[in-house]
């Protein structure tokens, strides 16, 4: 989440003159803004092809993950407790994916 706030113009003065300052998130689909008028930092919202773009790959590594932990411990092979632990990490970040991908499109200019 932005420690800047989050707006399409200047949230403090309603300004669309601005210029713009390389974001400090670890994802950012553009730029920082810096209002022309007053100064004011914010960030733009995710646009609404992010969201899709998140959900689109979180569902298939969400469905890897939680299908591959199942098949392994139905195999009951301990061996395959590290790969188990690596696909239950793809399967996380999948859901990670999903979760900000439907936050966009449920809230969009707010996130």
């Amino acid at each position: 989440m932005s420690k800047y706030p989050i707006s399409q113009v200047c949230p403090k003065c309603g300004g669309g003159e601005y210029t713009k300052q390389r974001s400090e998130e670890f994802v950012a689909f553009t730029s920082d803004r810096v209002c022309g008028a007053c100064g004011t930092r914010y960030t733009p919202p995710t646009p609404a092809w992010a969201g899709v773009v998140f959900i689109l790959i979180g569902l298939p590594l969400a469905a890897f993950g939680g299908f591959a932990i199942i098949f392994r411990i139905a195999s009951g092979n301990v061996l395959g407790l590290p790969a188990m632990a690596f696909e239950g990490f793809l399967g996380f970040l999948g859901l990670l994916a999903l979760g900000q991908g439907a936050r966009a499109l449920m809230r969009p200019g707010q996130v």
